[in-house]
């Protein structure tokens, strides 16, 4: 029997044949495996994400939640001015806790006798359990205080030698946690001797004009109690 040669136009068609051929197996077994599987890896990643974002919001409503609900229940004494020393020896306290802590101070504000001391805080604890309690003593502190502004975010994982994967996302239940928040300290310039380093905000509803306000004051309490004992 004899073999024919493969003429020249044969041989072609068959190269081309095979090319196509080994094209659709690439497509078919490599190509669309790995875009499903990236497709799967976005997709899983996203979904956990938006779990996380989730999460954090609920536990960040329910502590705002926690706070406003306590609002009307205030405690702590409402402390004569300048009470900033005291204070921040109570927050030392308070953030004793915090695995890391820092304060900013803004100028003490006056509106007739009140006073309002904003304080910019943020600190790190070991886990979202500690955060709460944290915010809680502040809250129950010693001292009139209001607190807004909360926000929570993940520090990363409790072992600082591990590092987070797609499917390893931010988790508030088992990370570190990253707390900022505002706190106002409440005074009162009543028997205050002094007002240094405060800002007297003008209410235009006074008439003692440029007179000192611990002058003002010092009237007001000697008016107050010379009523108290005529009355007796």
């Amino acid at each position: 029997m004899m073999k024919r040669s493969l003429r020249k136009s044969e041989i072609v068609l068959i190269l081309i044949l095979t090319a196509l051929l080994l094209g659709l197996v690439y497509y078919q077994f490599v190509y669309r495996y790995f875009n499903d599987a990236k497709d799967r890896y976005n997709t899983d990643d996203l979904m956990l994400q938006i779990e996380q974002e989730q999460l954090t919001q609920k536990k960040i409503q329910d502590m705002k939640a926690e706070i406003e609900e306590n609002k009307g229940n205030e405690t702590g004494e409402v402390a004569t001015y300048d009470n900033l020393k005291n204070e921040i020896n109570a927050l030392n306290d308070i953030f004793a806790d915090a695995d890391s802590f820092n304060f900013g101070f803004d100028q003490a504000t006056a509106n007739g006798t009140a006073v309002r001391r904003v304080i910019n805080a943020s600190f790190t604890a070991a886990d979202y359990k500690t955060a709460k309690q944290i915010i809680q003593n502040l809250h129950d502190c010693k001292y009139r205080c209001l607190i807004t502004d909360v926000s929570i975010t993940s520090a990363g994982p409790q072992n600082e030698d591990e590092t987070q994967t797609y499917d390893q996302q931010p988790n508030l239940n088992s990370d570190k946690i990253n707390v900022s928040l505002t706190v106002t300290f409440f005074e009162t310039l009543y028997d205050a001797t002094t007002t240094d380093g405060l800002l007297i905000e003008d209410d235009g509803s006074t008439a003692d004009g440029d007179r000192p306000l611990t002058d003002v004051l010092s009237e007001e309490r000697d008016r107050y109690e010379s009523m108290g004992t005529d009355e007796q």
